[in-house]
């Protein structure tokens, strides 16, 4: 008997009711929700998009799977073992979470990660930062020139398909001192009215706060515009976790986070139907 077939939709095949499968309030499920809607690569796997039983979400960028509806052990195996042809997979989940027992057991990495959110609109843990951008520096909405020259500016090419689109859809500003790039600071796409954020800070320029300036900057535009954010890192990221605490989210979540990495290419066998 052949297990069940496993396909794999275009974000113009969700439908109303394979997207209700997924919890808005899980760890990080802005994700998610960006690839269901396509503004994220990603890859949507179901059972019937008409008339689903369970779905799954795995975004490219960071590999982070997510499971909706009530999908069996065998199932979530099977996608797991297929994705990890592709790239990484890691589930974040409460500690509570039932999925937990349907995983495969002995992951690659088990750790904790870090959401923040509910941020208070306005300038609230704002102003300091945006006029204290020291002499000899300045901070500038970064364009397709700055982006590829920029530490994560192949990644976002790659994440986005070309720098050009993520700019379309996207947000970044940059801290330079002189021409250099120091601090890189970025906003993914608008989902459900909230933009995620990331950062990162050339080595030779770290411990002085100018990661937390030139997001408090990018923050300052997104919220100006009628838009949230949203900030995550792994639980060891001290420098990051006190980057988001600085700028006054409200919210701070700890949830469980599992990855199974990548398998080397020939190994296992498709199991996974286009429709």
């Amino acid at each position: 008997m052949h297990p069940p077939m496993i396909n794999r939709i275009q974000p113009r095949q969700v439908t109303p009711a394979l997207e209700a499968l997924f919890d808005p309030a899980a760890p990080a499920a802005l994700r998610c929700f960006a690839v269901l809607i396509g503004v994220e690569r990603g890859v949507i796997l179901t059972d019937s998009p008409a008339a689903p039983r369970w779905g799954a979400v795995w975004e490219a960028g960071d590999g982070t799977l997510y499971l909706g509806g009530k999908p069996d052990a065998a199932t979530i195996h099977r996608i797991i073992a297929q994705l990890r042809q592709e790239g990484d997979v890691l589930f974040g989940c409460w500690e509570d979470d039932p999925l937990l027992a349907l995983l495969p057991s002995e992951p690659d990495y088990d750790g904790r990660a870090l959401e923040f959110l509910d941020r208070p609109a306005g300038d609230a843990g704002l102003a300091r930062y945006l006029q204290d951008v020291p002499p000899g520096y300045h901070i500038v909405p970064a364009d397709e020139a700055l982006l590829a020259q920029a530490q994560w500016g192949e990644d976002t090419a790659r994440r986005h398909g070309s720098l050009a689109a993520f700019l379309a859809k996207g947000r970044a500003f940059f801290l330079l001192h002189g021409n250099t790039v120091v601090s890189e600071a970025y906003a993914g796409p608008l989902v459900r009215g909230v933009r995620e954020l990331g950062a990162i800070t050339a080595e030779a320029y770290r411990g002085r706060g100018f990661a937390t300036l030139t997001v408090a900057h990018l923050v300052h535009a997104c919220e100006q515009a009628g838009e949230r954010t949203y900030w995550n890192c792994a639980a060891s990221n001290l420098a990051s976790a006190a980057v988001a605490r600085k700028l006054g989210y409200r919210t701070e979540r700890t949830y469980r986070l599992l990855a199974w990495f990548r398998m080397e290419p020939g190994r296992g066998s498709s199991i996974i139907s286009c429709t």
